[in-house]
């Protein structure tokens, strides 16, 4: 039997009002506002939300950007360890297994534990770096959790040198590497000094003055200046896209005032258009080893001089403060005499830079231009 067409009326009357119902239900916010879907779980409710989130993060970015505040990406690493006392003499495994190969620990060592696994073993670390695994916890005395791992300690060498500790990577590791799990010990507050027992990779192997030792990446490193010292601003600037005869004749002048200790001028002569050609002695003239330095002997090679300009100034700096390596050059000068030509043909590279403009007298110009 068909129903009749009151009925189908009727029918679709209730179905509109349920759905007008529905919309009206799951709608809300001012008038006049784009997004009025708010239920939770829908998509434009987290959409908006995130949203929001973010323009609160790029606020409070821009805010502490204006204060003068800056991200430190070392918040995010974590060094936080169980701290843990053996009671006992603890057996100490390579792999989760009874079978595997195994160590004793004597009573009163301390150990880190790193994870705790499902089957009851422990995966335990002591402060030289050395992992393993231990069953159960009950030969152990817990001693707290603390926010950095312990570490080593060693005393540090009368001589070795000193740094602080900057920005960047300045993790304490237990071991040469880049990777972090299970290696971080603790993060290094930038201002520390600390001492280098090794410097020669890239992780060097450091004292803290509190006796901790592990590994530091190298780039967060500066060398301590000695006390007393003045710094000084920088005489060539290796940033000039043209440097001339007068340019190395003025920063010449400047070093020579800046550095008299190390550096000492003689006069070889001149060069067919006039100019002087200096010769630079760093270091000893009575030193048993002399090297003998030249740049700019071809005109078109003038940039050389720009670099060894450069380089001497950055030796000499060194001098009275330590390099990347913790170490100062005096005691190099004390061995080896550079004798060092900056412009070995000067009227060759002013002619490269500024063509016949830079021979002044007539009759030379003239013969110049009829080449």
């Amino acid at each position: 039997m068909r129903p009749s067409s009151k009925v189908i009326k009727s029918s679709a009357i209730i179905v509109g009002i349920a759905l007008a119902l529905i919309v009206l239900f799951f709608t809300s916010g001012e008038r006049g506002s784009v997004q009025t879907v708010s239920t939770k779980g829908t998509v434009p409710y987290y959409a908006s939300k995130i949203t929001m989130a973010a323009s609160a993060m790029r606020s409070n970015t821009q805010q502490d950007l204006k204060r003068g505040f800056r991200f430190d990406p070392m918040q995010l690493v974590n060094t936080s360890v169980d701290i843990y006392k053996a009671k006992t003499t603890v057996r100490v495994m390579d792999a989760p297994k009874r079978d595997t190969y195994y160590y004793s620990l004597p009573a009163g060592t301390w150990l880190m534990v790193r994870e705790r696994l499902n089957n009851g073993w422990n995966l335990v670390q002591r402060a030289n770096g050395r992992m393993g695994y231990i069953k159960g916890l009950m030969d152990l005395e817990y001693i707290g959790h603390e926010p950095s791992g312990i570490t080593r300690h060693e005393d540090m060498v009368g001589d070795a040198p000193a740094y602080i500790v900057g920005h960047g990577d300045r993790v304490l590791r237990y071991r040469r590497s880049q990777i972090l799990k299970h290696n971080a010990a603790a993060v290094v507050p930038a201002g520390s000094k600390v001492y280098a027992l090794s410097n020669n990779h890239q992780y060097f192997h450091v004292v803290l003055e509190d006796g901790r030792s592990g590994f530091i990446n190298s780039q967060c490193l500066e060398p301590v200046v000695p006390e007393g010292y003045r710094p000084r601003l920088p005489i060539v600037d290796g940033g000039r896209t043209v440097y001339g005869y007068e340019e190395m004749m003025e920063d010449t002048v400047l070093l020579l005032e800046a550095y008299p200790k190390y550096l000492t001028l003689f006069d070889v002569g001149q060069s067919e258009l006039g100019r002087s050609i200096p010769v630079l002695l760093l270091g000893r003239e009575d030193a048993p080893h002399k090297i003998l330095v030249q740049a700019s002997i071809h005109g078109r090679e003038y940039a050389t001089t720009q670099v060894l300009m450069k380089q001497l100034e950055t030796m000499l700096y060194h001098t009275e403060v330590p390099n990347e390596a913790g170490y100062t050059y005096d005691g190099i000068l004390e061995d080896i005499a550079y004798y060092i030509i900056p412009m070995s043909n000067p009227d060759g590279c002013m002619i490269s830079i500024m063509g016949a403009l830079s021979v002044e007298d007539y009759s030379s110009r003239q013969k110049l231009l009829a080449i």
